[in-house]
């Protein structure tokens, strides 16, 4: 794996975190929110842009990976083996633990509903569809999933479009359901800022000499992608549009160039929290829950603003750091590598089999 990609998903995993730091803090009475209408409220929403770097990752390894699949059906299998493992682990212990200390919609939930609600929560549905969801990060992986069918499809049908008809008509209406995914869900146009910079990769570096000033251009590209999409909203698909120009502008100085930025994704300390960055995703809320409500017992802190914001959000990272190193080396990799990869091989060869 490409190490300043690493960098780059350690990079966009602190922005998540600073932003919901700044959420516990602010709800939890530690500090004011910042107005609406000030610069810093408009750069703390910008880090919820963390999220579209990760989507631009993905689009921009989607064309290796389902090449190195070899197959729609694998390529969708590997995916699956990729995003389920902790996100299982994390669903299991939401659905088990949420109607007994009554976390949010789970208190007191019917029989019913529990069930419908463990299933449309377990096939990644709610982000996409509007439906209530359980684990609040889990939107990106209803993203991500969506994004992997939907270009599977795409790739697989565009491939074999001399074979046969069925073929055209399958790449169509995956091409139109992509529309309308990103009509409906703007963020996920960042997909496609993945899949242009892979494309286009070649191209610039043979025809453009993009070294000079480019260490500025990117850091400018990435500062005005973050902005445009905190005064978007996140909703407002003109204002995402135009920031995912900037940020294929990003990506393709990122990609092509050995400079200042690069060099920078490429510390080690920051490729090392990428390397566990879908762990941390996932598990650093479920840290901060219980942190928030400990804290928030602690009087002590409040006559003190930046302590108790730097104590918690310490803790808080330090904790989710150690676990998600326990979730990578044992879920996310261990178990996949020893079990679940050794699984699919066996499936594999069946299919090439005679």
């Amino acid at each position: 794996m490409n190490m300043s990609i690493q960098g780059c998903r350690g990079f966009a995993i602190l922005l998540v975190f600073s932003l919901h730091v700044y959420g516990a803090a602010t709800t939890a009475g530690w500090m004011e929110p910042f107005s609406e209408s000030s610069l810093r409220f408009r750069i703390m929403m910008g880090s919820a842009a963390g999220v579209e770097i990760f989507f631009i990752i993905s689009g921009y390894l989607a064309v290796a990976s389902i090449r190195k699949a070899n197959g729609f059906s694998r390529y969708l299998v590997n995916r699956i083996i990729r995003v389920y493992p902790v996100f299982l682990v994390l669903h299991l212990l939401v659905f088990t633990m949420g109607p007994l200390i009554g976390y949010k919609w789970l208190k007191d939930i019917s029989l019913i509903a529990y069930i419908f609600h463990f299933f449309t929560n377990l096939f990644l549905l709610p982000g996409v569809f509007k439906i209530p969801i359980a684990q609040p990060l889990a939107w990106a992986l209803s993203y991500i999933m969506a994004f992997y069918l939907l270009w599977g499809m795409v790739f697989a049908a565009y491939t074999a479009r001399h074979e046969s008809r069925v073929s055209i008509i399958i790449f169509l209406i995956a091409a139109a359901l992509s529309l309308v995914f990103i009509y409906y869900r703007p963020r996920a146009i960042f997909f496609l800022v993945g899949l242009a910079a892979y494309y286009t990769e070649p191209f610039i570096k043979k025809n453009f000499n993009t070294q000079m000033l480019s260490s500025f251009l990117a850091i400018s590209c990435l500062a005005i992608m973050l902005m445009m999409l905190s005064i978007s909203g996140y909703k407002n698909l003109m204002y995402i549009a135009v920031a995912s120009l900037f940020g294929y502008v990003f990506s393709v100085l990122f990609i092509t160039n050995d400079h200042f930025v690069k060099r920078i994704m490429n510390m080690r300390w920051l490729v090392n929290l990428g390397n566990i960055s879908y762990s941390f995703f996932l598990i650093h809320t479920f840290v901060m829950f219980p942190m928030k409500a400990i804290f928030k017992n602690l009087d002590c802190l409040y006559a003190h603003q930046y302590l108790s914001i730097s104590a918690f959000a310490g803790i808080s990272f330090v904790a989710s750091f150690l676990l998600s190193i326990v979730m990578y080396r044992y879920i996310e990799t261990g178990f996949v590598r020893r079990y679940l990869e050794k699984k699919v091989s066996v499936w594999n060869q069946g299919k090439d089999g005679p």
